[in-house]
C-alpha cells in the first residue's frame, strides 16, 4: 500500500497514535499529520493525499467549516471524520459532504485501522 493520509488534529496524542497505526508495517500508508486547519491547507496545497482523517474540533476553525474548503478544493478527496463531541448536526454535516466514516475518540486502533481500510475501499469501489 502507498496510500497518502494527512492526519488533522490539535491533539498530539492522536496525531501520535494514528501515525504509529497507520504507519506500521501490516499497514504501510505514507502518514502527514498536522496539527491546525492552516497548516493542513499548506500540505493539502503541496501535496496529494488518497484519504484525509480530520478532526471536527479544531481550536481556530471549526472541522466542518474546514472540510468544506477542502471540498472546494479537493472535490475527491475522501474524507474521515474523528470527535471526542459528537453531535447530530455534525453527522448530518458529515453525511451529506459524502464523509467516508466517523469515528468517535476514544477509539481503538483496531476502529481506527477499520475505519481507515472502509474509507480507502469505497475509493475503488
Amino acid at each position: 500500500m502507498n496510500e497518502r493520509i494527512l492526519v488533522v488534529d490539535d491533539e498530539e496524542e492522536v496525531l501520535r497514535i494514528c501515525s504509529r497505526a497507520l504507519c506500521s508495517a501490516d499497514c504501510g500508508y505514507t502518514v502527514v499529520t498536522a496539527k491546525s486547519a492552516a497548516q493542513a491547507r499548506i500540505y493539502l496545497s503541496e501535496q496529494e493525499f488518497d484519504l484525509l482523517v480530520l478532526d471536527i474540533h479544531l481550536p481556530e476553525e471549526n472541522g466542518i467549516s474546514f472540510l468544506k474548503d477542502v471540498r472546494a478544493a479537493h472535490p475527491n478527496l475522501p474524507a474521515m471524520l474523528i470527535t471526542g463531541y459528537p453531535a447530530v448536526n455534525t453527522v448530518f454535516d458529515a453525511i451529506r459532504m459524502d464523509v467516508r466514516e466517523y469515528v468517535l475518540k476514544p477509539f481503538t486502533v483496531r476502529r481506527l485501522l477499520e475505519a481507515v481500510a472502509a474509507s480507502l475501499s469505497k475509493v475503488d469501489a
